[in-house]
């Protein structure tokens, strides 16, 4: 990078690398909890991927499906 002024171009500033963040691993072993789990709810645990991406999990999808209709 360089700074301009009206006397001219400043010398290059040293580089810098960056790593992009990428997408996480999944979610894995996903089991019941069944001491959540009841006629009208169900309880999931889980546990996190081994890489998160470089940047913290802010949220999980759960897809679920009834009578062959997927929805989340």
């Amino acid at each position: 990078m360089t700074a301009f002024n009206s006397v001219g171009e400043s010398l290059k500033s040293n580089s810098l690398a960056i790593l992009a963040a990428k997408k996480a691993d999944k979610p894995i072993n996903l089991r019941e909890n069944s001491a959540t789990t009841t006629a009208y709810q169900i309880g999931l645990l889980w546990d996190d991927g081994n890489y998160n991406g470089g940047t913290p999990i802010i949220d999980y999808r759960v897809w679920f499906s009834v009578s062959g209709q997927n929805t989340f």
